[in-house]
């Protein structure tokens, strides 16, 4: 297998659109395993749409080195390209003064190569000292090759191209003219995920288009040629002694089922969770909130996703809604981060005119928790860490957050996190319990969550 590392030297650089074409590129002749960087639910859609694989996620500041070193071991198992986008700009991560979070720091994890991708616009000389920067601010990340994005007309292309490999002494890659068409829909969290923009055809071409348009600008042979070797069949060589990796290849027998929110409203998941959940002996299942009858399952799991853009259809499927109530009133383990923490209030009140709302309303949800939530509230964005309290043992959780709702609950209830980095439901505290209920803000990566998921679903 080989693999490498894309990032961009900013967000907007046109990282995700160019990883993605050249992973469909890759995937029409070959196994292509993806993975990004930091805790993006949105572009990992897109990684994964294009290669019809999970896409896993690899974040240095809440997965230890150990489980990042795993997960991307486990992912390449029977790959024969790995494809790692990073975030934001390289260097970009948890704090100023540290790599913790960013992409430099698992490109160093993993010993990867860098394909850095420039926004070009305007400059030609300057991109060259741009990317030297880049090369001398940290050494030890190995920043193989460039890609122009945005480039002009005349000889914008050979004189930003002419001046990195004088400089930089490094080959450009491919230069991409300025395409307004490549632009990738976005919405108030991000970009609109793979599945609603091409479900709804909201690109100006279809990804097959922008795949051929991008590529055609590549040199792809020069590009594959920077791929780093991973030892054919022995990705595990990565981490030998790696305990995670073990769980993860490993699993033990099912025996609980757990059943997974999953349609167009609920959708924010960890490309790892099936892995994670079946290391514990837990069989994962997925139903639609919108359209079906709550299944019978051992326990419940409403992750984030848009809830709000469909809140008429959900708050229509009354027997749905009693389902779920009933079930968190019979004790049976009901889970839900973020849009799930929405859905198990007694209503959501949207806004006219928020992004994709269409019109100010009252919806009824599932009533699991006494309280409104309500939408546009404050932007909150960032990493989350928690002291989490869960049948008497205590976890040390690291997470994010990222939602502009708020909730406002009407009655006094019992929290499992207190957060000391993040917001959370109230003043720090998160993961309100109801019964076994607990619903948070904060998100949690399974592969670092383990332990804590496996006391929540399994516990005797």
């Amino acid at each position: 297998m080989k693999a490498a590392l894309f990032s961009g030297n900013k967000s907007g650089s046109g990282k995700t659109v160019i990883t993605t074409a050249i992973a469909a590129y890759l995937a029409k002749n070959a196994a292509v395993q993806t993975f990004k960087t930091a805790t993006d639910y949105i572009d990992a859609s897109y990684l994964s749409g294009v290669t019809k694989r999970p896409c896993f996620n690899l974040d240095s500041f809440i997965q230890s080195e150990d489980e990042l070193r795993a997960l991307f071991a486990y992912g390449c198992r029977d790959a024969d390209f790995g494809i790692v986008e990073g975030v934001r700009g390289l260097y970009e991560g948890e704090s100023a003064l540290s790599d913790a979070g960013s992409t430099a720091a698992a490109a160093k994890l993993l010993k990867l190569p860098v394909i850095l991708i420039v926004d070009a616009g305007s400059i030609t000389r300057s991109a060259a000292a741009l990317v030297l920067g880049f090369q001398q601010f940290d050494p030890d990340v190995e920043i193989a090759g460039v890609i122009l994005n945005n480039i002009g007309h005349g000889k914008h292309a050979e004189k930003a191209k002419d001046a990195i490999e004088h400089y930089c002494k490094i080959p450009v890659l491919g230069a991409i003219p300025k395409n307004p068409g490549l632009s990738l829909p976005s919405r108030h969290l991000g970009l609109v995920p793979y599945s609603e923009a091409t479900g709804k055809d909201l690109f100006s071409e279809d990804m097959e288009q922008i795949t051929e348009y991008i590529v055609s600008h590549l040199d792809m042979g020069r590009i594959v040629e920077i791929f780093r070797d991973i030892p054919a069949g022995s990705p595990a060589l990565l981490c030998p002694d790696s305990q995670v990796f073990e769980e993860l290849t490993h699993p033990v027998p099912l025996n609980r089922r757990i059943a997974v929110a999953y349609d167009e409203a609920f959708y924010f998941y960890y490309g790892e969770l099936d892995a994670v959940f079946a290391s514990f002996g837990c069989e994962i299942i997925r139903f639609s909130p919108i359209r079906d009858e709550l299944p019978e399952a051992d326990g419940y799991f409403f992750g984030g996703g848009y809830p709000e853009l469909f809140a008429e259809s959900l708050s229509r499927n009354k027997k749905m809604r009693d389902a779920v109530k009933t079930a968190a009133d019979s004790g049976i383990p009901v889970y839900a981060e973020c849009g799930g923490l929405l859905y198990l209030m007694d209503t959501l009140v949207t806004e006219v005119g928020f992004h994709d709302i269409a019109a100010s309303a009252v919806y009824e949800f599932c009533g699991v928790f006494s309280g409104t939530a309500v939408i546009p509230d404050k932007k909150v964005l960032g990493y989350a860490e928690a002291d989490a309290e869960l049948n008497g043992k205590h976890f040390a959780l690291k997470g994010h957050e990222f939602h502009y709702s708020g909730t406002a609950l009407l009655k006094e209830y019992e929290f499992s996190f207190t957060l000391s980095r993040g917001q959370g439901i109230s003043s720090g505290k998160d993961g309100v319990r109801y019964k076994n209920v607990l619903a948070s803000y904060t998100h949690l990566m399974p592969v670092s969550a383990r332990a804590f998921f496996k006391e929540f679903f399994c516990w005797e």
